[in-house]
């Protein structure tokens, strides 16, 4: 069971997804029975400690992702559903299958939702990818925050529906049923997540 943490193509020519790539092949190769799951974004990366204190006290939700692209956000938790379920079906080696969750929403739309969760308006911001690639900088260093910046430059120059998942042919298969964004918000402890204003 191959869970690819995110989009793969072979046409990105970036070091993250060239190297999901080779482990799709080799995978294959090897004869090893296998399934390749590919999910969207985690929901977790919104309430994240980089997220969720500008969410609470400064009523701003930032991502770097353009302010059209809509994306099928999934919940860490219904992804480990999906693998677990994989795992069961061995009929279905050599398969590979998009994951993502019910809708595909917008960063705005995103805020929409939380702003009736947090209680204030929440505005989206699109991260530009030069300020994105500095804040990981002080995270992973500049090699790994390079490659990381060089995948959402890519995802940049795509269509604005490339993270907007098509489940119905999956969940047939893998019949998972994912957590709208909205369920999965309200059950966040925000408050907490957040911390105090003067670490936002």
């Amino acid at each position: 069971m191959f869970n690819t943490s995110g989009h793969v193509s072979r046409h990105s020519g970036t070091a993250l997804m060239d190297a999901k790539v080779e482990l799709i092949d080799r995978l294959k190769a090897s004869g090893l029975p296998s399934i390749v799951l590919k999910p969207t974004l985690y929901m977790s990366n919104i309430a994240a400690p980089w997220s969720a204190p500008a969410i609470v006290h400064r009523g701003v939700f930032a991502y770097p992702m353009p302010s059209d692209f809509r994306t099928s956000w999934i919940s860490w938790e219904d992804m480990a559903a999906y693998v677990v379920e994989a795992m069961r079906r061995p009929e279905l080696a050599g398969a590979s299958f998009d994951i993502g969750g019910p809708e595909a929403l917008t960063g705005q739309q995103i805020g929409d939702v939380l702003s009736d969760i947090v209680g204030r308006h929440i505005e989206y911001y699109p991260v530009p990818l030069a300020d994105f690639a500095t804040g990981l900088t002080a995270m992973l260093g500049k090699e790994a925050a390079e490659q990381v910046a060089a995948n959402y430059a890519w995802v940049h120059r795509q269509r604005s529906m490339l993270f907007a998942v098509e489940i119905a042919d999956t969940i047939g298969m893998l019949p998972i049923k994912p957590t709208s964004f909205a369920d999965w918000a309200k059950a966040q402890d925000w408050s907490a997540m957040a911390g105090t204003e003067r670490a936002a």
